[in-house]
C-alpha cells in the first residue's frame, strides 16, 4: 500500500494525494487485517466478512471471500462447492488477480526488460486475466476447461520472463524478479499437471502442489520486494531527506543509500531456503523442511536489514561523507552547456556523472 501511494500516481503523471488520506487508508487496512485474523481464529465468519469488507471492498478476491464466509455461515452461495475448489478460486482471484497483477504491472516500470511491443504486452495481460477468471469459474462451476485456463496463466508468466532472462548479464540487480517469475511458472505448471492428473501418483501430485504453492506464497512477494527495494525505497528516502539540501551542501546519489550486498544476500538466502523447503515437502523430510524454513527466515532478516540501512539515513539524520569517508567539497556545478543542467520544468535531476561533483546540480544557476 505504501509503495502504491507513491508509484501509482507516477504512471498517469498525476500528483500524489493528501497524506491524511493515506493515513486513513492505512488505518482501515490495519483494522480490517487485525479483525480478519482475530475472527478467523475465533471461527466467527460474520465478523470475518465485515473485516474483509474493511480491508478491500472493491477486490474480487475479497468479494468472493465475503461470499464464501456467508455461505459457510448461513448455508448458501458456494457452500455446495468442495472446500479445495473454493480455496483454489479464492487464491486465483486474490493472490493471482490482485497481488500478481500488481507485481507484473510494476515490473513493466521497474524492470524495463519485461516491456516489449504493445501487442505482446496486451497478449500477456489477456492471457493472465482470462486464465485467472476462467480458472476460478471452472473451479466453482465444475467446468472442464481448467487445464486450458492454467496453461494460459503459465504462458503469460513465461512471456513475462523471456525479456529479463535474455538480459540477465546486464541486470544482475534483477535476479530476485527472475527467481520470482520462475516460481510463478513452477506453481502454474504444477497446478496444470494436477488438473491433468499427472503424475499418476495422487499423493505425489498433492505434494508437488503444496511445495510449489509454499515456494510461491513465501517467495514471489519477498523476492520481488527484495529486488525492487533497492530501486524504490532509496529514492523515497532521498527525496524526503536530501532533496531539500540540493545546492546548499553535498548530498549523496540515490544508489549510495542502498546496499547491493544485502540485497544479493537476501535474494540468495531466500532462494536457497525455498528450494530446500520445497524439496523437503516433496520428499516428506520434516527435518529438511524445518531447515529450509529457518533459512527463509534468515533471508527475511537480511531483507529487513537492508530496509533498516536505507531508513537510517532519514531516521538517524546521517550525513553524506563521500565514498572515501571524508566530507566532500561543495561543487560549483557545471554550466548550462554541460547537458546536466536542470530542465525548465524545475524537476530534480540525477547527479552529473560526467563531472566529479558529489551532489546534484542546483535548481538555479549560481551567481558569481
Amino acid at each position: 500500500m505504501g509503495v502504491l501511494l507513491r508509484v501509482a500516481p507516477l504512471a498517469p503523471g498525476a500528483s500524489q494525494r493528501s497524506p491524511w488520506l493515506a493515513h486513513a487508508q492505512a488505518a482501515r487496512f490495519l483494522t480490517g487485517a487485525a479483525g480478519m485474523v482475530a475472527h478467523f481464529a475465533l471461527g466467527r465468519w460474520a465478523g470475518l466478512t465485515w473485516s474483509a469488507v474493511c480491508v478491500l471492498a472493491a477486490s474480487l478476491g475479497t468479494i468472493y471471500g465475503c461470499l464464501r464466509a456467508w455461505g459457510a455461515d448461513w448455508g448458501f452461495v458456494t457452500a455446495q462447492v468442495p472446500l479445495l475448489s473454493r480455496l483454489g478460486a479464492h487464491l486465483l482471484l486474490a493472490a493471482g488477480g490482485w497481488v500478481g497483477t500488481l507485481i507484473l504491472g510494476l515490473q513493466l516500470e521497474l524492470l524495463p526488460a519485461t516491456a516489449g511491443p504493445r501487442p505482446l504486452v496486451l497478449l500477456r495481460f489477456v492471457l493472465w486475466q482470462g486464465g485467472l477468471l476462467c480458472g476460478s469459474a471452472c473451479l466453482l462451476g465444475g467446468l472442464p476447461g481448467l487445464p486450458w485456463a492454467l496453461g494460459a496463466v503459465a504462458l503469460a508468466a513465461a512471456l513475462q520472463l523471456m525479456g529479463p532472462l535474455a538480459r540477465l548479464r546486464r541486470q544482475r540487480g534483477s535476479a530476485g524478479d527472475l527467481v520470482a517469475l520462475l516460481l510463478l511458472i513452477a506453481a502454474a505448471v504444477a497446478a496444470l499437471l494436477e488438473s491433468l492428473d499427472l503424475p499418476a501418483d495422487g499423493a505425489l501430485r498433492l505434494r508437488l502442489v503444496h511445495a510449489t504453492g509454499y515456494a510461491l506464497l513465501l517467495g514471489f512477494g519477498p523476492l520481488t520486494v527484495a529486488s525492487a527495494a533497492t530501486k524504490l525505497f532509496p529514492l523515497f528516502v532521498w527525496q524526503e531527506r536530501f532533496a531539500p539540501d540540493i545546492g546548499r551542501k553535498p548530498v549523496p546519489p540515490v544508489a549510495a543509500l542502498a546496499s547491493p550486498r544485502l540485497r544479493d544476500a537476501a535474494v540468495g538466502t531466500l532462494t536457497l531456503g525455498l528450494l530446500v523447503a520445497a524439496g523437503a515437502i516433496v520428499a516428506e523430510h520434516e527435518v529438511a523442511a524445518a531447515v529450509g524454513a529457518w533459512i527463509v527466515f534468515g533471508g527475511a532478516l537480511l531483507l529487513v536489514a537492508g530496509f533498516a540501512r536505507t531508513a537510517s539515513w532519514a531516521l538517524l539524520k546521517r550525513e553524506w561523507k563521500g565514498r572515501d569517508g571524508r566530507n566532500p567539497r561543495p561543487a560549483r556545478g557545471p554550466g548550462p552547456s554541460s547537458g546536466a543542467w536542470p530542465r525548465a520544468s524545475g524537476r530534480v535531476r540525477e547527479p552529473c556523472r560526467r563531472s566529479r561533483c558529489s551532489q546534484p546540480v542546483p535548481s538555479a544557476p549560481l551567481r558569481r
